[in-house]
């Protein structure tokens, strides 16, 4: 190899990136990442209030440009991308503002995109969909909304481009105010080999209309105030994959207080109860048949709860008679109600709770 040839390529490098420093608007500081050897534009901890116009003429890939710590409270994209347009960037970091929504869309198409864009510890309350790039291969891509007050992870959030696959995201929204996710949250489009992290957010539950994407590494959900009754059972059924999503971090029940801490995996089917609740009057009528019946009006997932039964029968001038059957009232004298005014409460129970009804029996 030519000796002056290697030295000229270096010097010219040395310039290219000596040139770079001093074209740097913005009070912005242009290096060289010690890695990639590729440029660095730093505007971090400069106070920024809106994004500098960089003049950076170089084409050369960009390493990183750097945003952190300042007070943005918007990210405009095709200012940001003025002087840059067509150079992809490896990494776009915007943590530690006060940034609650991005003005314009990535796309490849129009030579702005990147490979991880870092939107930690901001001020969005609603995700930003036009965060996903769009391009015609989209992938390993990772996009980070971690210590944000997102609510909710909304419909298609990934979807409404010509891309049917998303190929290595990584979708990283640990620490925020999730509450819901829309249960087609991740229809329309395939997304292969992807990381879906939701940890420490405020899911209690998820729909059991939930749609959940197959081909994806790992969808993490621990660290959330799941609620193991009757309307998350769904889970644990294989056919629905997401047993097989979880287990690198597998979420644990925060309630009901009989599951708390228990891996939400390993707890059976038919211990996902909702407690009893009323389900019908709590007035009944009975005629002169002798005998009745009691009904307790209540209704439980899993069905059939555990019922105990109160009868107090007044007594004059003394202690009141109390009567307590565990096993149910099969057979209650009419004369109890006629004669004696005798009243009823029914007590119905299983692992997720208890209710109590008092319940008016008429003669009629």
């Amino acid at each position: 190899m030519d000796l002056k040839f290697v030295v000229t390529v270096l010097a010219i490098g040395q310039v290219l990136v000596v040139g770079a420093q001093r074209r740097c608007l913005g009070g912005c500081e242009c290096t060289r990442d010690a890695k990639t050897n590729r440029a660095v534009i730093d505007c971090s901890n400069k106070g920024l209030t809106e994004i500098p116009i960089i003049d950076y003429p170089y084409a050369v890939r960009l390493a990183r440009i750097d945003f952190s710590n300042n007070q943005l409270t918007s990210i405009d994209i095709d200012r940001l991308f003025t002087q840059i347009r067509g150079l992809r960037v490896n990494v776009l970091k915007f943590s530690n503002n006060a940034i609650s929504e991005i003005v314009g869309r990535f796309d490849y198409r129009q030579g702005t995109e990147y490979s991880t864009l870092d939107l930690s510890n901001n001020s969005f309350t609603e995700f930003p969909v036009n965060a996903v790039p769009r391009s015609t291969q989209r992938s390993n891509v990772i996009i980070d909304v971690s210590n944000n007050q997102i609510t909710e992870v909304p419909r298609h959030m990934f979807a409404g481009t010509s891309d049917k696959i998303f190929y290595g995201v990584q979708f990283l929204a640990r620490n925020n105010q999730i509450s819901r996710v829309d249960p087609e949250a991740f229809v329309g489009v395939d997304l292969v080999d992807t990381v879906i992290d939701l940890r420490f957010n405020q899911l209690s539950t998820l729909s059991s209309d939930f749609k959940t994407p197959r081909g994806v590494q790992s969808i993490l959900l621990a660290g959330n105030p799941w609620q193991c009754d009757c309307n998350l059972g769904w889970m644990i059924d294989p056919s629905r994959y997401l047993v097989n999503y979880t287990q690198s971090d597998p979420p644990a029940c925060q309630g009901p207080a009989v599951h708390r801490g228990v891996n939400l995996f390993e707890l059976p089917r038919d211990e996902f109860a909702c407690a009893p609740t009323q389900n019908g009057s709590l007035t009944s009528y009975v005629g002169n048949t002798g005998s009745f019946e009691p009904i307790c009006p209540v209704t439980a997932d899993p069905p059939n709860p555990d019922v105990t039964w109160t009868v107090t029968i007044p007594i004059s001038g003394g202690d009141d008679v109390i009567l307590r059957d565990p096993t149910g009232l099969d057979s209650v004298p009419v004369i109890l109600v006629t004669s004696f005014g005798a009243s009823f409460s029914c007590t119905a129970s299983n692992a997720a709770g208890s209710v109590t009804l008092d319940l008016d029996i008429r003669y009629e």
